[in-house]
């Protein structure tokens, strides 16, 4: 956990997307899967450390896939 809040605060004006961290934390030699990443970032969301934005697009279908 404290990794991923070192990556996310380090990349705070970046574009960051599961599938980045889950490949950042491999080529670094930590095994976490992508739930479990997908957990962590749920629990920053609730406690307001962090903001997830949803991709924009016209297109409702597309917004609903980008989640």
């Amino acid at each position: 956990m404290k990794l991923f809040i070192k990556f996310l605060i380090n990349s705070h004006t970046k574009k960051v997307s599961i599938n980045k961290l889950f490949n950042y934390f491999k080529s670094v030699g930590v095994s976490v899967g992508k739930n479990t990443l997908y957990e962590y970032l749920g629990y920053l969301n609730d406690c307001y450390f962090v903001f997830s934005l949803k991709k924009f697009s016209h297109s409702l279908k597309e917004i609903n896939q980008s989640l």
